[in-house]
């Protein structure tokens, strides 16, 4: 089995940046978008369902599904997105 690995490093993909200035979760806690490796059940679907409405009153909302789309990310939400919505 043969792996790809990327060349160019993402941003080179999406372009500008600038979109993240505008971001609703810019001075949020990380930890509201990524779940630690233990979370399960209710506790994880509540912890998701706070930061997709956080997205949801997001100017970039849409650039930053994009992001997580085009970028492949595996972990967190992005977008109004948990993993299983990107999959």
């Amino acid at each position: 089995m043969t792996v790809q690995t990327i060349d160019r490093p993402v941003r080179a993909l999406l372009g500008d940046w600038a979109w993240q200035e505008q971001a609703a979760c810019r001075d949020v806690d990380p930890d509201v978008f990524f779940s630690p490796d233990t979370e399960r059940g209710l506790r994880k679907y509540a912890r998701e369902m706070l930061a997709k409405s956080l997205c949801g009153t997001c100017p970039v909302q849409a650039e930053c599904r994009a992001y997580a789309l085009a970028a492949g990310e595996t972990y967190g939400v992005w977008g109004g997105t948990a993993e299983r919505d990107r999959t």
